[in-house]
């Protein structure tokens, strides 16, 4: 299988998520911070990683389901807003039980005709 090369670095995002790593890698996304010195001040704003946040959290969120890991064990470590996140994306997960049951017995869904 060929995989475009633009899309490696989303791939490690997603490896890293799969590997038990979404909370570290939701956690560092983004940094803002104001800072001052003696003759200059100003904001600074930095970001790690390429999946957009939301998406790094329904990925996590996605790995917790498949492992069974309750959200409130992740929520204590990530930032309150990334914590938000997370509890919207396993909301939006409940829709798609049959799917995620899948991936957790990794079983193939039926193709549908």
């Amino acid at each position: 299988m060929d995989i475009e090369p633009e899309l490696y670095e989303l791939f490690t995002d997603l490896t890293a998520i799969y590997l038990g790593y979404g909370i570290f890698l939701s956690n560092t996304r983004f940094e803002f911070s104001q800072f001052t010195n003696s003759d200059t001040q100003g904001w600074q704003a930095q970001g790690a990683g390429y999946l957009p946040e939301a998406d790094m959290a329904f990925a996590t969120a996605l790995f917790m389901r498949i492992k069974n890991i309750p959200f409130e064990y992740a929520a204590e470590h990530l930032k309150p807003r990334l914590a938000r996140m997370l509890k919207k994306a396993f909301r939006q997960l409940e829709g798609y039980a049959s799917e995620v049951e899948a991936l957790t017995a990794r079983v193939p869904l039926p193709q549908k005709a």
